[in-house]
């Protein structure tokens, strides 16, 4: 697939999430400020969501991002499907990675959400729902799932289908701290499309 042929149609939602041990507190408006946000151009005001019961910021939301965490997860997730802020969330990724080298980190995922009709002739998904078939209940919900090894890291896909339509989640994992490059997301997306459309 050429850079050009890339096309956000049917994504439902874009993400990359860090599971690990997260000091919360480090991320006052003053340092995600000066250390988040600093060179990311961001042009709209700074929005923020507060923890009442433990008195701390939990999450911003700029410039087609919202961005949260808790004591063990950071989601950074694109509300807004264009190119930069896809790269804004890669950036965030690394700068919190080599600000903070010291928190532990179990896994890191890039999650790339699409969703068609039913009615949709999407090759990659009639082979994938032949492989492996694992639940069925009585609201007719279907779920498959596959697990595909890549030279880096680990794509969980899991389709999920109701009377309408097809939830198909890909993400990407690693089980550790990855030298990513700024254009990481970008490439986890054009793959996406490569498995669904080629």
């Amino acid at each position: 697939m050429k850079e050009n042929n890339f096309s956000f149609t049917n994504i439902k939602e874009l993400s990359i999430k860090m599971i690990g041990f997260w000091n919360v507190r480090i991320f006052n408006p003053a340092w995600f400020t000066e250390y988040i946000l600093k060179d990311l151009n961001i042009k709209e005001p700074l929005d923020f969501s507060i923890d009442l019961k433990n008195m701390v910021i939990n999450g911003y939301k700029f410039d087609g991002i919202e961005f949260m965490i808790t004591n063990n997860i950071v989601n950074i997730k694109v509300e807004e499907n264009n190119l930069k802020q896809i790269e804004n969330a890669n950036i965030i990724l690394i700068k919190i990675l080599k600000l903070l080298p010291f928190t532990p980190i179990n896994g890191i995922g890039f999650n790339v959400v699409y969703n068609f009709p039913v009615s949709s002739d999407i090759k990659f998904v009639k082979e994938f729902k032949n492989i492996q078939k694992i639940t069925e209940d009585s609201f007719s919900l279907n779920t498959y799932t596959k697990s595909l090894k890549e030279k880096d890291c680990l794509i969980n896909v899991v389709i999920t289908e109701n009377n309408s339509d097809n939830d198909i989640n890909f993400n990407f994992h690693y089980d550790k701290n990855y030298n990513f490059e700024i254009d990481t997301f970008f490439k986890k997306i054009k793959k996406t499309q490569i498995y669904l459309y080629e």
